[in-house]
Formats: C-alpha cells, structure tokens, sequence
C-alpha cells in the first residue's frame, strides 16, 4: 500500500497499467528510470524531417500500413 492506497487503486487513479506499478514498488523497475514503453523507432532527427510528410500526407487523407 502506498500512502494507505492500494496498488490497483494508485494505477487505476493514476492511469498506469497496474503491472507497472506493481513492478515499480517491488523494484523490478528503478525508480529513477522514467523511460518505460516501446524503444523509439526513429531518432529524433528522422522524425523531424519524416513529420512535414507525414502531415501533409494526412491533409490529403492518405494513410500508411506497415504492409
């Protein structure tokens, strides 16, 4: 219990997935460490020269798929 709240009830106020919190208290995840989630696909620069296209092509309803 944190601070008399329940782990479920801190993630489910909070909005974080309950196994993240869980693995947070417990120290599986230090608590220092504020990257969590997927590792990013693109560096910062190939999404800032990808971003003006993909705006663009948004504007004119054209979508991209992984296939």
């Amino acid at each position: 219990m944190i601070n008399h709240m329940s782990v479920q009830r801190a993630a489910t106020t909070s909005g974080v997935p309950v196994t993240t919190l869980k693995d947070r208290v417990h120290g599986n995840i230090p608590l220092d460490n504020v990257q969590s989630g997927r590792t990013q696909l693109f560096s910062k620069d190939q999404e800032t020269m990808l971003a003006p296209h993909l705006n663009s092509m948004a504007e004119v309803v054209y979508g991209y798929s992984r296939t």
